[in-house]
């Protein structure tokens, strides 16, 4: 498993190590969901590893070529990350795979037929596994909300978690369905619920002070949380610029 090195105050050679990332997040990154962004920074931490050491690793690479390459969101994500010289090592090793693979697809000319096999044929010839960076996210995904339920049994995590904006409904949704302590699923079922009650306190207040009868009063908290409303009810992407 990918980890990646962060200043922690806690004693971590007692704990796991997911899980003082975890409450890392949550004490410092309160406006996002911890697993969330837990999970994507795993990613990003896989994708410099595989620029700076791995892409010349045939193994790596393989699996990569056989993908066809990231899916648009991975894609995007390694985009932004830079290192052209890394970043044209993958590209070309692809590209050279697609060049000996698409040939195949082409069929011999009848009449007016299409030249090219169907849409599902291609997807299927050409694409032997699915994008590696979703599968190492969806391993990631399972360990942080394994730990996160683990997590739920500390009351030092459960101070943390009380104080930050919560879950994304769909990690919290995951955790309620998995967790079989019914303590700490009660905990994070009524501290969800919180949680969302007063952002959605914050949203009704920030509309009140948009009417004209009231626009002159001071915008506080409240600006932002529509933000905190969307990550709330999609998560948070790693190229998310809202803060």
């Amino acid at each position: 498993m990918i980890g990646w090195s962060m200043p922690m105050k806690h004693n971590q050679k007692k704990e796991n190590q997911a899980y003082f990332t975890l409450l890392d997040l949550i004490e410092n990154e309160k406006n996002v969901c911890p697993i969330c962004l837990a999970t994507e920074k795993s990613v990003v931490n896989y994708f410099d590893i595989l620029l700076y050491e791995l892409v010349n690793d045939p193994r790596i690479m393989g699996t990569i070529d056989n993908a066809m390459g990231f899916c648009k969101k991975h894609t995007a994500l390694l985009m932004s990350m830079g290192d052209p010289f890394g970043q044209s090592i993958i590209y070309k090793s692809i590209l050279e795979q697609a060049t000996k693979v698409l040939p195949s697809l082409l069929l011999k000319p009848k009449n007016n037929v299409k030249l090219f096999k169907n849409k599902r044929s291609l997807i299927y010839e050409t694409i032997k596994s699915r994008c590696p960076a979703c599968a190492l996210e969806k391993e990631f995904e399972k360990l942080y909300i394994n730990e996160f339920i683990s997590a739920l049994e500390k009351q030092e995590f459960r101070e943390y978690f009380s104080l930050s904006n919560g879950l994304c409904i769909p990690h919290f949704i995951k955790i309620m369905e998995a967790c079989k302590n019914r303590n700490s699923a009660t905990f994070l079922f009524n501290t969800q619920l919180k949680i969302m009650n007063n952002i959605i306190a914050e949203l009704g207040e920030f509309i009140r002070k948009n009417d004209y009868r009231f626009s002159k009063e001071r915008i506080n908290n409240e600006k932002d949380a529509w933000k905190r409303a969307a990550r709330l009810l999609g998560g948070k992407h790693i190229l998310d610029k809202l803060h």
